[in-house]
């Protein structure tokens, strides 16, 4: 689903950031990255450049899990050295470098492990993505969370896309008794987006492109009727 920076201004598409954040908070430890097997092998500061830098590494001999399957198995190789910022110290920009783990699965083949402080294929740790969310949630355009966050808006977008996928997957199917369609015009008032709510719980339960009929026909047929 594409979502265009004006739409998640509205307070209903922030409240898929907002439960999305609230969820990570409950699950979330601070100290993910140094659970074993993983330990902080040395720690950088590098001051002229105001960052510090953590290297994690893990014991010889430890069997990890399949990403898909789960089942236990021997280090194959690792992959190259990989970077993930996370929150700042001190005002110093702190980054967590490792190489991670792959395994051969004979059911799924070769696949990387999956680390506990960070999303696959993601370049924040989770707790920076959710201060990145938090910032999001409080600030009146994506533009101004980066220049605060000192982040690219292409860095910021996509923690924002892998939020409301994550809150969208989430949600339950439930009785809704009043339903609120509304259109959000953008880019000069070339294009359109309809937005389906939930008006009792202020939630978003779909978005799409233009303000036509067929709109609205993919989010009718997941509805089921009850008399």
């Amino acid at each position: 689903m594409v979502l265009p920076e004006l739409l998640w201004v509205n307070d209903l598409v922030r409240s898929l950031l907002t439960e999305d954040a609230d969820e990570r908070h409950r699950t979330l430890r601070a100290d993910s990255w140094s659970q074993s097997p993983w330990f902080v092998d040395k720690i950088d500061l590098n001051v002229s450049e105001t960052s510090v830098v953590i290297w994690l590494d893990h014991g010889p001999g430890e069997r990890w899990p399949c990403p898909e399957c789960g089942k236990l198995l021997p280090c194959r190789d690792h992959v190259g050295e990989r970077v993930w910022r996370h929150l700042d110290t001190c005002q110093f920009k702190t980054l967590l470098h490792t190489r991670v783990p792959r395994v051969e699965c004979p059911k799924h083949g070769v696949h990387h492990v999956l680390v506990p402080w960070a999303e696959s294929r993601s370049r924040f740790t989770l707790l920076m993505e959710r201060w990145i969310i938090d910032v999001l949630t409080e600030c009146a355009t994506v533009d101004g969370s980066r220049r605060l966050l000192k982040l690219t808006w292409d860095e910021v977008w996509g923690v924002m896309e892998r939020a409301v996928r994550r809150g969208l997957s989430r949600k339950e199917a439930r009785p809704i008794h009043y339903l609120g369609v509304d259109e959000k015009v953008f880019r000069n008032g070339h294009s359109y987006m309809s937005i389906v709510c939930d008006l009792m719980r202020s939630t978003v339960e779909h978005v799409s492109e233009e303000r036509m009929k067929s709109s609205l026909e993919e989010y009718y047929s997941r509805l089921k009727f009850q008399l």
